[in-house]
């Protein structure tokens, strides 16, 4: 946080890599509330765009915690869907992993 703050300061611009490392790390400090305001800020800049990939960490950071509801509105299926036509095969399993996880069989 301490870095973001100051290359903010700073004027520097915040690139996907920037915000992937302060996403990762607000996870590795189990702080749902601090991935939730990076989410945000990635969503705010116009030059960014949250990869599917971010709902999908914090859909399986929000099973950890047992937050079923939060980790549902992360599931981006349809969002998935309409970026990537051709579906890779390692990202159609996470977001079946997930479904199954959150008990949605039937949507898996």
């Amino acid at each position: 946080d301490q870095l973001i703050s100051e290359m903010k300061q700073k004027n520097v611009r915040l690139d996907i890599y920037s915000y992937n490392i302060w996403l990762s790390a607000q996870e590795f400090k189990g702080s749902a509330e601090g991935m939730e305001h990076v989410l945000e800020q990635m969503k705010l800049d116009l030059t960014i765009d949250p990869e599917w990939m971010k709902f999908s960490v914090m859909a399986s950071f929000y099973m950890k915690l047992g937050q079923i509801e939060k980790a549902e509105d992360c599931r981006v299926w349809r969002l998935y869907k309409s970026k990537f036509p051709k579906v890779p095969n390692w990202g159609y399993h996470k977001l079946i992993s997930a479904c199954i996880r959150s008990g949605d069989i039937e949507g898996a």
